[in-house]
């Protein structure tokens, strides 16, 4: 008898560890499938996304707008002006802080000049 009970207990011991690391088993499993899970939704929308752009951009409306603004083509009968950028522009215009060009002044100045200076 005393036998029977401690097979019974070292048997209850093993199937208890057996069933523990199962447990753990099946729960790793859970977690891999719903990381996997959720790369699948992200993967999806990024495809999605890409779709959107792909049919973007060979859109008619996408190709025009490109072959204008970084091709500098025009319509058959359309001329193309191509026109210096921003900061060139700037680089050409003189400085207000150099002292050579004096800011205009406002309108109502100018005329309070002519009025009461006698002069603009």
């Amino acid at each position: 008898m005393k036998i029977f009970k401690i097979i019974t207990i070292i048997g209850a011991l093993f199937l208890s560890a057996v069933l523990i690391k199962n447990i753990e088993s099946i729960t790793n499993v859970r977690s891999r499938v719903d990381n996997a899970q959720k790369e699948v939704e992200n993967l999806q929308k990024e495809q999605n996304e890409l779709k959107n752009r792909i049919r973007t951009a060979t859109s008619e409306a996408f190709v025009e707008e490109v072959a204008r603004n970084k091709l500098g083509l025009g319509k058959a009968g359309e001329t193309v002006i191509v026109l210096p950028s921003d900061d060139f522009l700037k680089s050409l215009a003189p400085s207000l802080e150099s002292g050579d060009i004096e800011p205009e002044k406002a309108n109502w100045r100018k005329w309070l000049g002519r009025f009461f200076d006698g002069g603009g």
